[in-house]
């Protein structure tokens, strides 16, 4: 099922762990250079830049690939929809290869999985004319080259796939009324995030973290737009053709109005129960942004008074926040994390510590002219002059 050796993918996964084991203090770099002689690896590359570049080329390879072989059949381009099948699958048969070769996140072969799909998906659109079925392929192409090549942007494309499958089917076959669409995409979502439950319980999810991660994210995501009142307020007038006359408002937007508010501060509640950092983030980006939903329609307050009561807001909810994570050991809280760098405050400290070295302390000032003991200006009683 897989193209890629799956020993040597768990091999990869143990040194990469090693190497946070190292970065956290725990190794030596004797025990990593051990680790890494004598453990069989694919060819990958671990520098982002590096493999951005390879990407680039192989993104370069593929369509000089494409080129050359235009070039030879351009008797055929009256059938080009066919030829885009083609380099779909000239490219399929190519990632094939540097997988069977041991390539993986080396940038080449993600350059060949990822556009091998896109040249596809572009070809179902051509033959078919369908966006429907062209996301019904996104959605089962993307789950497999997941599955086979381990990629994390493979189950991007599937998930997108699947959203926006769902979408066409209440904008163009109008299973359901488009009233229902938000609560139709929450459902979605909430079946997504109980599916990323069910999974990391599965012993091989090690090998697809990234990929279940991801799973997770795009649900938890989903659910915040799928209800946030401007997102819904926006769509319906595009999609539904609504026109809201002053006093007036979309239907159902007292769900809306509650949700955009209930979901983050949800997530925020998750986030300091559970100490977990994605329903953090995505809670604080999400609050923020049902604030900017309401007030781009609303003015309730003026601005300075909607600044304070945020400010009172924000200090009585990190006061809670301190209460809760100040003696937790793991997920969320104030403790040091050995697994994370601290290069860049060691760096700031350092800074501090120079720019303040120059500054010579607060003397007292010492007058040389010292009356009473005859000393430089022969006054006094000593006699000295």
């Amino acid at each position: 099922m897989t193209a890629k050796n799956r020993e040597l993918i768990e091999n990869w996964l143990m040194f990469g762990e090693a190497r946070r084991l190292k970065k956290a203090g725990f190794l030596s770099q004797e025990d990593l250079t051990r680790i890494r002689t004598s453990t069989p690896l694919p060819k990958t590359s671990s520098n982002l830049l590096v493999r951005a570049g390879f990407f680039l080329l192989g993104c370069s390879l593929y369509s000089s690939i494409i080129g050359a072989v235009s070039l030879f059949l351009l008797d055929a381009m009256a059938i080009y929809q066919y030829m885009l099948l083609l380099f779909a699958f000239i490219g399929l048969g190519i990632a094939e290869l540097l997988s069977h070769n041991d390539y993986h996140n080396h940038g080449l072969d993600d350059a060949f999985i990822i556009a091998f799909q896109i040249v596809f998906f572009g070809a179902i659109g051509v033959i078919t004319e369908s966006p429907t079925v062209v996301f019904f392929f996104m959605t089962v192409l993307g789950f497999a080259c997941c599955v086979r090549y381990f990629s994390t942007v493979s189950m991007f494309f599937s998930l997108v796939g699947m959203t926006s499958f769902t979408f066409t089917l209440v904008s163009e076959l109008h299973l359901i009324g488009m009233m229902f669409l938000p609560f139709l995409m929450f459902v979605v979502a909430v079946a997504l995030y109980f599916g990323y439950r069910k999974i990391k319980e599965n012993a091989l999810v090690r090998l697809y973290r990234n990929s279940v991660r991801l799973i997770k994210i795009y649900a938890v995501v989903l659910a915040y737009l799928s209800m946030n009142y401007l997102v819904v307020r926006e769509m319906s007038e595009d999609l539904m053709n609504l026109s809201i006359a002053p006093g007036e408002d979309i239907p159902f937007a007292w769900v809306f109005y509650l949700m955009t508010f209930a979901i983050p501060a949800y997530y925020l509640t998750i986030a300091v129960q559970k100490r977990d950092r994605t329903f953090l983030f995505i809670g604080l980006l999400a609050f923020a942004f049902s604030v900017f939903s309401i007030r781009t329609y609303y003015h309730v307050l003026p601005l300075e008074t909607a600044l304070i009561l945020g400010g009172i807001a924000l200090f009585l909810a990190s006061l809670y926040a301190i209460n809760r994570l100040k003696n937790r050991e793991s997920g969320v809280t104030f403790r040091t994390d050995r697994f994370s760098t601290t290069d860049p405050l060691d760096y700031a400290q350092a800074a501090i510590v120079n720019s303040q070295a120059h500054i010579k302390a607060n003397v007292p000032f010492e007058d040389p002219m010292k009356f009473g003991g005859g000393d430089f200006s022969g006054g006094g009683a000593s006699g000295k002059y």
